[in-house]
């Protein structure tokens, strides 16, 4: 979305797996890529190591992931983060109340989906459905001119 079309994301938030609250609010002045998913879902898994490339490629250029586990067991989930070695944190939101929030952005069902949120906490770009590296790159790079934290 363009500067002037973004709008700002919800106030929402959760607990991650290993028990710390975290929210939206918490990473301001970073990019951050928010990634629903679930330990059952195909295409999430299929989408993982373009997640985990990214996350290492970008974090020193002011780029954070958070991902949002929905729908899911959580003993399958913390599985699936552990033995995927996914290095971000996830909230555990079982009943799915963070994607309702973002419902007039992505549909809530629409998993996986990715959210691309600037710096300034406004929803710059949105990914329907699994995301390659070359799609999630060419939404962040724009953003880490825009704000100053490099070149990518």
């Amino acid at each position: 979305f363009e500067a002037g079309d973004r709008v700002p994301v919800p106030e929402v938030g959760g607990t991650t797996f290993e028990g710390d609250e975290l929210a939206l609010a918490d990473y301001e002045g970073r990019i951050l890529v928010l990634n629903v998913w679930a330990s059952w879902c195909g295409p999430c898994r299929a989408e993982q190591p373009v997640l985990d490339e990214v996350f290492a490629e970008y974090g020193g250029l002011g780029v954070d992931f958070l991902g949002v586990n929905i729908k899911d067991n959580e003993t399958a989930a913390l599985a699936y983060t552990e033995n995927k070695g996914v290095e971000y944190p996830s909230l555990y939101d079982q009943p799915g109340e963070i994607p309702q929030a973002f419902r007039e952005t992505v549909p809530p069902r629409a998993i996986p989906s990715t959210l691309v949120i600037s710096p300034e906490g406004e929803i710059a770009a949105r990914v329907i459905g699994p995301t390659t590296y070359g799609q999630l790159t060419g939404l962040l790079d724009p953003l880490v001119v825009e704000y100053g934290f490099g070149d990518p």
